[in-house]
């Protein structure tokens, strides 16, 4: 018996549609305790001043670092943080907020993505 594909595509469609829908929510969901050194490449960037740190394969096993703006506590454009971070290996130093301070190739995160070379760079990500 042959199937319609108009059937199969009604089946199949909600069902990826749920399956995505539901996977965004476990990315960056693992902990890590105030005080903890976490170290990892930036495998998502959700908003600005937010990066997640992968911590093994799975997006669970990702953790969520809310990056302290520095001096002026500014929020950094998304963008800015792709071009800055995206796929690079970083350590963050996280306090009891969530927050962190985080370094790449000993720089720090939000001093490095107030750089003009970043800043130019930021203009051709999404």
């Amino acid at each position: 018996m042959r199937v319609p594909i108009s059937s199969t595509v009604s089946f199949a469609l909600p069902l990826m549609v749920a399956v995505l829908a539901a996977t965004p929510s476990l990315a960056c969901s693992a902990r890590a305790a105030a005080g903890d050194t976490i170290a990892g490449p930036v495998l998502e960037v959700p908003a600005a001043s937010v990066i997640c740190v992968a911590l093994g394969p799975k997006p669970s096993d990702w953790v969520r670092v809310r990056l302290d703006g520095g001096a002026s506590g500014a929020s950094i454009d998304r963008k800015v943080l792709m071009a800055a971070a995206f796929a690079r290996r970083v350590e963050c130093v996280l306090d009891a907020d969530g927050r962190g301070q985080c370094r790449l190739e000993g720089a720090d995160v939000v001093s490095l993505a107030q750089t003009p070379t970043v800043q130019q760079a930021a203009l051709s990500w999404r």
